[in-house]
């Protein structure tokens, strides 16, 4: 029996996310419009009208879906006028970010589950049980477009939108309160919050270490060294870090200039370092440099550096600056060189 509300409809007025989320939806509908045409199953005999129809519904739906999670960045980043392979290149990127961030926030309630082997254990099979959900849902959601070539980029935006959801989860976990006995993660113990450097007090300690001998011998101290990148980076970027210098061995590295100094020849004479914007888990701090070789741009004397918060410490998590005016990212450098 279905109960019916005598009351009219009360008209909402959209919130400010309810609003960016359908203007993205939009934009990215001009996108996968084109994808659809293009990729349309061929009509069969007495059904392919349907087909067709179905196949373009599913595609939508899929979409306005995963929007919330993961089509804010990706329509930031992969734009309407790109191929097929771009699309899928470019949505692709995108989802192994946010699979690297999961996997770093997965280590860290682990760290915090250490002397919890039976909570460790039920960790292990929720996670197991998520991979598990996350593979047969984005099967099932991206079904619609079998036989089409569009089906593999549904699919990542799939995953990369419940992937943005179970980051999510992992970061409430981890900011469980001392005594919440409706959260399974220990709080981080007092001690370990106040013990770590600011991140620009780091970025300073960093730039002071390498202006020693007039900044001949750069940054590599920070990155060059696999065992000393676990002190200064997050455990995804040193993961990342790893596997990209494995697929890239023999060939010079996937980094081939000293991010830290932005060049090939560091010169570093002083330097100038300022705080952009800092949260209680995450933060940006920036360094620019003065003096040393002439530079074309202004854009390519400042590096920026993001960082984490983990086990009670600030970790980088990327580097960025510009080359010639052109944005680089250490972060994406590495990605790119694990694509085949």
């Amino acid at each position: 029996m279905r109960i019916y509300s005598l009351e009219a409809p009360k008209t909402r007025k959209p919130s400010i996310a309810s609003a960016t989320v359908e203007l993205i939806v939009t934009y990215l509908m001009e996108v996968l419009s084109k994808a659809l045409w293009a990729n349309r199953p061929k009509p069969v005999p007495g059904g392919g009208q349907i087909r067709a129809m179905r196949f373009g519904i599913g595609c939508i739906a899929c979409v306005l879906m995963c929007a919330p999670a993961s089509v804010v960045r990706a329509a930031e980043d992969c734009g309407p006028n790109l191929s097929q392979a771009e699309l899928d290149d470019c949505f692709g990127k995108i989802y192994k970010a946010s699979d690297a961030q999961l996997n770093a926030l997965y280590k860290q309630i682990e760290d915090r589950l250490k002397d919890d082997v039976a909570t460790t254990r039920l960790l292990v099979t929720a996670q197991r049980a998520w991979l598990a959900f996350r593979d047969a849902e984005c099967d099932f959601s991206s079904s619609a477009a079998t036989g089409g070539t569009i089906r593999p980029m549904i699919d990542t935006i799939c995953r990369e939108g419940l992937t943005r959801k179970r980051i999510d989860d992992f970061k409430t976990y981890l900011k469980c309160q001392e005594g919440d006995l409706g959260c399974p993660v220990p709080a981080q113990p007092a001690a370990a919050q106040v013990t770590s450097p600011d991140p620009s007090a780091i970025v300073t300690a960093i730039y002071r270490r390498a202006a020693e001998g007039k900044g001949g011998s750069g940054g590599q101290f920070l990155w060059a060294d696999k065992a000393a990148r676990p002190k200064f980076f997050s455990n995804a970027m040193v993961a990342l870090w790893a596997q990209a210098e494995a697929k890239t061995e023999g060939d010079g590295g996937p980094i081939d200039f000293d991010p830290v100094t932005n060049s090939q020849d560091p010169n570093l004479k002083s330097f100038k370092v300022a705080t952009e914007k800092q949260t209680a888990t995450t933060a940006t701090a920036s360094a620019t440099m003065l003096g040393g070789w002439p530079r074309k741009f202004s854009a390519d004397e400042t590096v920026h550096y993001d960082f984490v918060r983990e086990g009670g410490q600030w970790k980088i998590d990327d580097i960025r600056g510009a080359m010639d005016g052109t944005p680089w990212s250490v972060r994406e450098m590495l990605v790119r060189s694990l694509e085949p």
